[in-house]
This record gives C-alpha cells, structure tokens and sequence, in this order.
C-alpha cells in the first residue's frame, strides 16, 4: 500500500515525471540509434533536436524546484543547465557502452 501511496505521489511531482519523460525519450533514442548503428557525435546530436520539448521541461522543472527552495534565478538556472548535461552525458557513456558490447538498454 505504500508503494502504491509513493508511486502516485512520485507521478504528480513534476520534476521526477519530467526527468522521466527525458530520460524514456532518451531512453528510445538509444536503441534506435543503435540499431541505426549511428556514432555517439550522432546520437548527441540527435537527442539535442529529437528530446529537446522533454529536455526544455526537465530543466523548467528543476529551475521551479531550485527556485521554490531559495535559489536565485541565475543559480536555479545554472543548477538546471548542470543536471541536464550530466543525464546527456551519462546517456552518451551508455550509448558508448551499449555501442562497444553489442547490447541493447531494456525499456520501461
């Protein structure tokens, strides 16, 4: 019951719903990239155009967040410009990753 009770708590937050999205839509652009066999330059460049609406609400979101918390705008906003460049960087090692092994990520 309180799984249930966190879930639906974890679903209205707009930042974890945000970050999800971006990261699905990251997610999906992995493995189709991969079975395009496309170099990680590629992929980067693809997830900048093809997840830019879901990237462009995760920051939003997490600039809210950080705002809603005390930070100034300038630093709500440099904080958020650094969490979407480490979720891209951290897809772009997994792409390398999933690239060098032959494998495929597992989608929710």
């Amino acid at each position: 019951m309180f799984f249930a009770i966190a879930m639906m708590l974890a679903a209205q937050d707009p930042l974890m719903a945000t970050s999800r999205a971006y990261s699905d839509c990251l997610m999906k652009l992995t493995v189709s990239s991969l079975d395009e066999k496309k170099s990680e330059k590629e992929f980067v460049a693809a997830a900048n155009d093809v997840c830019a609406s879901q990237r462009d609400a995760y920051r939003a979101a997490v600039v809210k967040s950080e705002r809603e918390f005390g930070s100034s705008q300038a630093d709500a906003a440099s904080y958020a410009d650094e969490e979407v460049a480490n979720v891209l960087a951290s897809m772009k090692s997994n792409y390398a990753n999933y690239s060098a092994s032959n494998t495929r990520p597992v989608l929710r």
